[in-house]
């Protein structure tokens, strides 16, 4: 329908006077049981209300990626490191990365960040 729509009217002009579409409010989110196509803005609040089990059900593939990177000093040197995970439609992978450019088993980070053992990364920055 359209917001220039009114009922009084038995005729249209020509060219038609609906120029404006009105909006069909709805879940726009097809991750939600409410969703339907023919949405065109959502409601606010959103009425998406029921996430569809085992999430994603639309047959799209599911990727996310999260990147962490801190530093630290050893041995009077600055190392940075990131850490990338991704889950590519649940298939969970990591990879590491000192000084933006070296990749490295993870285990190595792991043991220098969380146990202070950080001989191995001296070695694969050449210190």
């Amino acid at each position: 329908t359209y917001k220039e729509f009114k009922k009084k009217y038995t005729k249209d002009t020509k060219p038609t006077s609906c120029k404006t579409k009105k909006p069909v409010k709805g879940c726009m989110d097809p991750n939600y049981t409410e969703f339907k196509k023919k949405y065109t803005e959502d409601t606010k609040p959103t009425s998406c209300k029921t996430l569809k089990k085992g999430g994603n059900l639309n047959n799209s593939n599911f990727s996310t990626t999260n990147t962490e990177t801190t530093s630290k000093t050893i041995n009077n040197n600055q190392v940075s490191f990131t850490i990338i995970n991704n889950n590519n439609n649940g298939v969970e992978s990591r990879r590491c990365l000192i000084n933006n450019s070296i990749v490295v088993d993870c285990k190595i980070v792991d043991d220098c960040l969380d146990k202070d053992k950080c001989q191995k990364i001296l070695k694969y920055i050449g210190k």
